[in-house]
């Protein structure tokens, strides 16, 4: 258990940035669950809608990061070809905002997920969070 605890905070970084959490099975999605039950060293994420020209943006906190804690956040633009391109389009840089969270001890926690427009509150979500062994 402890092993299992030192190898997950160690490989943190890498799993963090990989893409592999998209594409990985067992990483909960906490999109439309207002509660969710996970096991230490599980993985959760939750996906926003980004657009920074336009003025869409969301940001997270958590209540007790002993319990869960934010690992990452990505920015996976719908366009890719016109970040690479040099030359941006009006409301080209359109993407989805990834927040990565991993379970890390025993207890109960809120995520709260802000969504803003133009600075703006716009809605926000609250996922309680059960961690058990």
């Amino acid at each position: 258990m402890v092993l299992r605890r030192l190898l997950s905070v160690a490989l943190l970084p890498l799993l963090a940035s990989c893409a592999s959490w998209e594409n990985d099975p067992l990483v909960i999605s906490l999109n439309g669950k207002t509660e969710v039950m996970l096991h230490v060293a599980s993985r959760a994420s939750y996906t926003a809608r980004h657009w920074s020209s336009v003025g869409f943006s969301a940001e997270c906190s958590v209540n007790d990061e002993n319990v869960i804690r934010l690992v990452n956040t990505r920015l996976v633009y719908l366009h890719p070809e016109n970040m690479k391109a040099g030359r941006l389009p009006s409301g080209g840089d359109e993407a989805r905002k990834i927040f990565h969270f991993e379970a890390v001890s025993k207890g109960e926690a809120v995520i709260t997920f802000r969504k803003l427009f133009r600075g703006e509150l716009q809605e926000t979500t609250e996922v309680k969070i059960t961690v058990r062994e």
